[in-house]
């Protein structure tokens, strides 16, 4: 594919080469040298032809990266839903260099994606039906607890539907796991008490 790239480039008649090929899970990026003074706009004008001698699945993305100094093509390859076994991504990063690593998965090109919630200590998922809130929930915790004891971990946990988070109800992470609107509103009383607490003890080390 590499050398088709190269000859539709030849027979447009722009100065251009393919310098490399990044495979990842859905797609393929071509790294292009563009030599000075030749246009990004005619690679451009050339994506019908480039899908066709890539074989991409839809229209490829004509991208600049200008640290590196390059044209990057990017073709899709795949557009199944890709299964990632969660131990493969762990095994690959060193979790005990944050303080409290959330593993989301990995990135186009297969590299694993760590986040640490000390820096982020407020998160919003969202997402349709199916699109995989509820795994990405199991595995952050599942990230978390391979890291930190229980002595430095606390779930207080709400679970209406008493399906996603039930596994980690009787682990001796959970404080709090409720499931019904009591419950789940006594636990959020007791939580907004926590926070203030909290506050004011903060105040005093201003």
């Amino acid at each position: 594919v590499q050398d088709k790239v190269n000859q539709l480039f030849q027979a447009a008649g722009i100065r251009a080469s393919v310098a490399s090929v990044r495979n990842g899970l859905r797609t393929v990026e071509y790294l292009i040298n563009l030599e000075i003074g030749e246009k990004v706009s005619k690679i451009r004008n050339l994506v019908e032809e480039l899908s066709l001698v890539v074989k991409s699945l839809s229209k490829p993305q004509i991208k600049i990266d200008s640290r590196q100094g390059n044209v990057i093509i990017e073709t899709v390859t795949n557009d199944e839903a890709i299964r990632v076994p969660l131990a493969s991504v762990m095994d690959r990063v060193e979790l005990g260099d944050h303080i409290l690593p959330l593993t989301l998965g990995v990135d186009m090109h297969n590299n694993p994606i760590v986040i640490d919630l000390a820096s982020a200590p407020h998160m919003l998922i969202g997402g349709t039906t199916g699109a995989g809130k509820s795994v990405l929930c199991e595995t952050m915790l599942k990230s978390l607890m391979k890291v930190r004891s229980s002595d430095d971990v606390k779930l207080v946990l709400i679970d209406p539907k008493q399906t996603e988070l039930t596994p980690f109800a009787d682990t001796e992470y959970c404080l709090e796991y409720a499931s019904d609107l009591e419950n789940s509103t006594r636990v959020f009383e007791l939580l907004c008490e926590l926070m203030e607490t909290r506050q004011r003890e903060m105040t005093k080390y201003r």
